[in-house]
């Protein structure tokens, strides 16, 4: 049941129509009854406005980690680069799949936590394409000395990029066409662009991260799916009045994918008894679509294309190709940085799922 506030709220009347609208108070200031969402003081908070800035915080606590870092992610791009110094084409700086990677060789513990819905991605655009190479580009272009369990070691975003770039650079023999006709049929069709170069590359850098993530094969990488309980969702709607028609879209979201826009980050929660304990409790996704600047200059080379118009304008080498690497128009969002006490509660819950 909803916690009894009883703090007056000032709320202003149209002197026309003699109506208001009011809100339920938005901010906790006792813990409830249930003790579910406890209030904790002498904290640190630090707001990062844009996902240049965010990003960049992220990684740079990421890269000092020295014994876990836990994300929970409503999506999670391996191929996105957190830090852009420069523009041009992919990788234009080290991308969130390799800083896990590195984190884990230098032993690291990584949890990663990523919302994917196994009975959504059944239906017909049911669940969105939130993880490159995972819910899409799962059979990507392939080249020669591709992805196998003998290279792991070797997976990287530099490696992808070199390995498309060599393919394309060799000629067709009869042998390669009779293994990959697809493969080779493509690049008679699409002349290999750097746009074209860079999209591929990405592809199979992708795929080839979640494939051995889900394998086990990166080093002190663990990844594991989450989904929200239907069941639950529809019991809370039916403790309150929502005025959402059972059939409606709007209540079916939120009994279907109620809890998937968790995203905190908790890194060293333990290590030195937390003195270096940091935390981020964020709007912006782990997708690359959120990496943008203050400016929102449409023509920063570093942000990715924005929709079909602007995609088109922009990259007409890439125009109806198949596996076309899409993306939405990148987002303004924030990251809160958290210092302190109020940690505790960001790895219970994560912990909880």
């Amino acid at each position: 049941m909803p916690d009894d506030f009883k703090r007056p709220e000032q709320t202003y009347i149209d002197e026309v129509a003699r109506t208001a609208t009011a809100t339920v108070q938005w901010f906790l200031e006792k813990a409830n009854a249930a003790g579910t969402h406890p209030i904790s003081h002498n904290n640190k908070l630090t707001l990062l406005m844009g996902g240049e800035e965010g990003f960049a915080d992220i990684a740079c606590q990421i890269k000092a980690a020295k014994e876990s870092i836990d994300l929970c992610c409503w999506g999670f791009d391996p191929g996105m680069e957190l830090v852009r110094n420069r523009g041009g084409h992919w990788p234009r700086g080290e991308t969130y799949g390799d800083l896990l990677i590195a984190a884990g060789r230098r032993g690291v513990k990584v949890r990663l936590l990523v919302w994917f819905d196994s009975t959504l991605s059944k239906i017909p655009c049911g669940h969105p394409p939130s993880m490159p190479g995972y819910t899409h580009g799962t059979w990507p272009w392939r080249a020669d000395g591709g992805w196998c369990r003998d290279n792991i070691d070797i997976l990287g975003a530099q490696r992808s990029r070199k390995l498309v770039q060599a393919y394309h650079d060799s000629p067709v023999t009869l042998a390669k066409f009779m293994r990959e006709p697809m493969v080779s049929l493509r690049r008679k069709l699409y002349p290999p662009t750097p746009e074209l170069i860079s999209m591929l590359a990405r592809e199979e850098y992708c795929h080839s991260w979640y494939r051995s993530a889900f394998l086990g094969d990166i080093k002190g990488v663990e990844i594991r799916t989450r989904s929200g309980s239907a069941t639950a969702g529809a019991e809370s709607l039916e403790l309150v009045d929502c005025g959402l028609d059972k059939l409606s879209v709007e209540r079916n979201g939120l009994v279907h994918v109620s809890t998937h826009h968790q995203k905190p980050i908790l890194i060293d929660f333990f290590h030195d008894e937390g003195q270096k304990a940091v935390g981020y409790v964020m709007g912006l996704n782990s997708l690359t679509d959120y990496w943008d600047t203050n400016a929102h200059a449409p023509d920063d080379s570093r942000r990715e294309g924005g929709g079909r118009k602007e995609k088109n304008e922009s990259v007409q080498a890439q125009k109806h190709m198949p596996g076309e690497f899409r993306t939405l128009k990148p987002y303004h969002d924030y990251a809160c940085r958290i210092e302190g006490r109020a940690l505790v509660d960001i790895y219970n819950n994560f912990v909880k799922g």
